[in-house]
């Protein structure tokens, strides 16, 4: 029959093992005691809904555990030093698994029944030859219960491993760290992981040949501030020669930092399992590149694809140094290219190429290779002024004063070149035959346009025809109306004119008005107005104002603004508009209890208002704040209205409750 332990439960000596009888624990399971040797009193388990621990008994197996079905939480087999196998646990585990610091324990198998853990850490064994089992996981997840809790998989620090699992159903998998493992020849499997979420660090593996694990890795990345870096670290393998099975991997990006490092193999002749790298990019913090005391290395052509190395916030790191045989570096000239916008290395790429072989130092990365066209810069023609450097894309805002007078130059390398021929969406072609290769542009119309730099080694697109680019321009028009006011003669603002509002002639301060429309920018080319889908003004300066002055009646106001686009024509670009519907009324503003105090009001300190009984206004006059007080006397909620002298309302609101105005 079930029995049900509550709590936590820790067993101490072989007696309590033996007596124990329970089949579930609602809490841990802890076993720990030096006289304990066998765990066979632990068959009636069958669930424990915390961690289960086994720490620093003296039993050569786990085979007390074979019936046990699930655990909660962890299972932590650690410090046993008479354990040498671990074999056929089918149970699940929810969050983890570690078995670490087992000194005789030979061989791990089994747990072919889990589908997903948290971590699992397989960590100084000393002995441990092989670990096999773990057919089914298909998660090794990297978000963790807890944010101090370990994500993906460790195996480190087993001195004679020789095999580690495929992970043939793993396809997705947080930080992997294989490292200290000094027997293991070559490293297999993993082959459905598509993408690490995290690091993957492969190091002071001293007998590693060969990865050939990874063959279909595409991405590392950090993601989150649960996993802020992603990189790839292959450090200190002494016979490591190659890695092809990261051939696929195309991309090591991260929220955070970024990390590619390639440290101290000195059997690795090259990195041709990088070639398809084309994306290395951190957003928020440094990204470093490494390179360093491999001293055999003779190319590193495997890095000529990585070409999308866009900056973000931090700055970039690349440090090629102390690899004695390496004496050519063209394998590098696009990241170079890509760093630079303007054939210059901006501020925050800080690049160390030294104390290689003869030929690889950044002079001779940059006269590598073919004549190309490295990126792009925009600059206004009238005075030369640069608005922006880029490498393909940019967004020009016809509203944005900037954009005007534009003219595109194109950065090559070499700084001169034969000639370069510009193509601006495919029908207007200009060739440039000397430095600086610059090309005035025409003027842009919204939508997506491009021109097409094409580099060649002699003057009027003769000789060998270089790595060309093409600049896309995503052109929009931003300006917009963004709201209506109602003025007086002294372009003084009587009121902000939203749909639904009502404008009374009667009232003095709108004896006579105007309707302003109001821009973002402030000042565009011209605005039309409509009243009643009417156009009745085109307003070609700031501010943009027509008569507002009507009859009693519902209407609607439209404004839209204009950018114009050719300044020897007569083309413009609409923005964005607004529409709105108002009323204008002609009714008495005494009728509704109306309360006017203006600027000739006397000095009382109280002031009774004889048209609305029952309602003081104090102090007068006003500082900072106004007070009304209504008493019961006052038969309906008063419009309380403050003008000025002239006229002008400043304030206007119903009150149905004594309260204050701020008047600051």
């Amino acid at each position: 029959c079930e029995k049900i332990c509550d709590g936590d439960v820790t067993l101490t000596s072989q007696a309590e093992v033996d007596a124990f009888n329970c089949t579930k624990v609602t809490g841990n399971l802890t076993v720990t005691g030096a006289d304990i040797t066998s765990l066979f009193g632990l068959s009636s388990l069958r669930e424990v809904y915390g961690h289960l621990r086994i720490e620093n008994v003296n039993a050569t197996n786990l085979d007390g555990l074979l019936l046990l079905d699930s655990i909660g939480r962890a299972l932590l087999v650690m410090n046993n030093p008479s354990l040498n196998v671990i074999l056929g646990l089918s149970c699940s585990v929810q969050e983890g698994i570690e078995i670490s610091y087992n000194s005789n324990l030979l061989l791990i198998s089994g747990f072919n029944s889990i589908k997903k853990l948290f971590w699992l850490g397989i960590q100084n064994n000393p002995k441990l030859t092989s670990v096999a089992g773990f057919d089914s996981v298909e998660i090794i997840q990297t978000a963790t219960p807890s944010p101090f809790a370990p994500t993906g998989i460790g195996i480190s620090n087993n001195g004679a491993l020789i095999t580690i699992p495929d992970f043939q159903m793993l396809s997705r998998v947080g930080q992997i760290t294989i490292t200290g493992n000094n027997q293991l020849p070559s490293l297999d499997g993993f082959s459905n992981v598509s993408r690490i979420e995290g690091v993957l660090t492969i190091s002071d593996n001293s007998s590693l040949k060969v990865i050939n694990a990874f063959e279909n890795l595409v991405s590392i990345v950090g993601i989150s501030r649960h996993i802020p870096r992603g990189g790839l670290m292959i450090e200190n393998n002494p016979l490591l020669e190659g890695f092809p099975g990261l051939s696929s991997l195309k991309e090591i990006k991260s929220d955070q930092s970024a990390d590619l490092s390639i440290i101290n193999n000195a059997s690795l002749k090259n990195i041709d399992g990088l070639s398809s790298l084309t994306t290395f990019f951190a957003l928020h913090a440094d990204k470093t590149l490494s390179i360093r005391n491999n001293a055999i290395l003779e190319n590193i052509d495997g890095l000529s694809s990585l070409v999308d190395v866009i900056q973000g916030e931090g700055d970039t790191y690349i440090n090629i140094t102390g690899n004695p045989m390496l004496t050519q570096c063209c394998g590098l000239q696009p990241l170079i290219d890509a760093l630079s916008f303007s054939g210059t290395i901006p501020p925050s790429v800080h690049i160390d190429i030294s104390q290689n072989g003869g030929g690889c130092t950044l002079d001779d990365i940059l006269a590598c290779g073919s004549q190309r066209i490295l990126g792009f810069t925009l600059l206004n023609h009238q005075t030369k002024a640069v608005i922006q450097h880029f490498q393909n894309e940019m967004t020009i805002d016809l509203a944005d004063p900037r954009f005007s007078h534009l003219m595109l130059q194109a950065n090559t390398s070499p700084q001169q070149v034969g000639s370069v021929e510009f193509n601006f969406d495919g029908h207007i072609r200009r060739t440039e035959n000397g430095f600086p290769y610059q090309f005035i542009l025409p003027q842009f119309t919204p939508g997506i346009h491009t021109t097409r730099a094409d580099v060649y080694s002699e003057h009027q697109l003769k000789g060998e025809k270089g790595i060309s680019r093409v600049a896309t321009f995503n052109v929009i028009n931003s300006a917009t109306v963004i709201s209506f006011d109602v003025v007086n003669q002294a372009r003084q603002i009587l009121m902000t004119l939203h749909d639904g509002d009502k404008i009374n002639i009667q009232d003095p301060a709108f004896k006579t008005f105007l309707f302003r429309a109001n821009t973002v920018p402030d000042r565009v080319s011209k605005v039309e107005l409509f009243l009643n889908n009417q156009l009745v003004a085109v307003e070609r300066g700031f501010p943009y104002e027509v008569y507002g002055n009507r009859t009693p009646g519902d209407y609607t106001l439209e404004a839209i603004p204009y950018i114009k686009i050719n300044v020897r024509g007569n083309e413009y670009v609409p923005g964005t508009s607004l529409k709105i519907s108002f009323k204008v009324v002609s009714e008495d503003p005494g009728s509704t209890s109306q309360l006017v105090m203006n600027d000739q009001s006397n000095d009382e300190s109280l002031l009774k208002v004889s048209e609305s009984p029952g309602v003081t206004i104090f102090p007068v006059p006003v500082d900072s704040e106004l007070y009304i007080k209504i008493d019961d006397a006052a038969d309906e909620d008063p419009l309380i209205t403050i003008r000025t002298i002239h006229g002008l309302t400043v304030y206007q609101d119903f009150y149905s409750k004594s309260q204050s105005i701020n008047t600051l």
